[in-house]
């Protein structure tokens, strides 16, 4: 008798997280594409290369998660996956072809009317040397599962940054709601706010601002609090989440050289 087959579902979470996250970003690209080309034709050649720009890795990083939706679909389809022919591709092919890309941007974008033809360019000449670094790095190292290669990058690449923005917000919101009860706490800080508020709506001079501002933005206890959530709070945050994609994979046996490549 067949044993029956469980469900996959680190896969099927992983087909559904990069498919639909590969939409959002196709589809946000076709939107600004279609703003930046607007803004083009209607002579704000600056704004549009901006938009046009973000279109740009908008549609790359939407490209980027195709491999995670080949190895998840796969996977729940209980089919085997061949490893896609990136790997084939010579370090020194890579380098001589970012080399030829870097030369004809500094060459062709000394002429302003083509800088905005250049943005595809201008991304591989970013992207290339992170490749080639990577590969530098990883020769000779088994790399283990590419499923779970490119599920841990799909999930560094969408849930991760959405983790941090909103774990950055929500302290945000935890300092302010702080702040507000201690002013409510202080009456007299209330009222030497609301003499500065007064004097501020008459002031227009920068100077004037800054120096009615400066006892207040040089205040040891203001310093402190602030360098402590950007040096302290924020990196934690970052560094305690960046791994979350590793995490997944906590249950699953992983060498030495694969949780080097997949947790840099």
């Amino acid at each position: 008798m067949a044993l029956e087959r469980k469900t996959p579902w680190s896969s099927v979470f992983l087909l559904g997280l990069s498919l639909f996250s590969s939409l959002i970003f196709l589809s946000g690209s076709v939107l600004m594409f279609v703003a930046g080309l607007t803004e083009f034709l209607s002579g704000d050649s600056v704004l549009a290369q901006s938009t046009l720009t973000l279109s740009a890795s908008s549609l790359f990083l939407g490209i980027l998660l195709w491999p995670a939706v080949y190895y998840s679909l796969l996977s729940v389809l209980d089919r085997p996956a061949k490893e896609l022919p990136l790997h084939r591709i010579p370090t020194s092919l890579l380098a001589i072809t970012w080399i030829i890309i870097s030369a004809l941007v500094l060459w062709l974008g000394r002429t302003p009317s083509l800088s905005i033809f250049l943005i595809p360019f201008n991304l591989l000449t970013l992207v290339l040397p992170i490749w080639i670094f990577v590969r530098l790095g990883t020769r000779g190292i088994s790399a283990g599962s590419p499923q779970r290669r490119w599920g841990t990058f799909t999930v560094g690449m969408t849930i991760v940054p959405l983790l941090i923005g909103a774990l950055e917000i929500f302290a945000i919101l935890i300092i302010l709601v702080a702040v507000v009860f201690w002013l409510a706490s202080n009456p007299a800080v209330m009222n030497q706010i609301e003499a500065l508020s007064a004097r501020l709506i008459y002031t227009r001079n920068p100077d004037v601002i800054f120096k009615i501002l400066s006892p207040y933005l040089f205040n040891p206890s203001v310093i402190f609090i602030v360098l402590g959530f950007f040096s302290v709070c924020i990196p934690l945050i970052e560094e305690l989440l960046k791994p979350l994609g590793v995490w997944f994979n906590a249950r699953k046996p992983v060498s030495p050289e694969q949780g080097l490549i997949a947790f840099p």
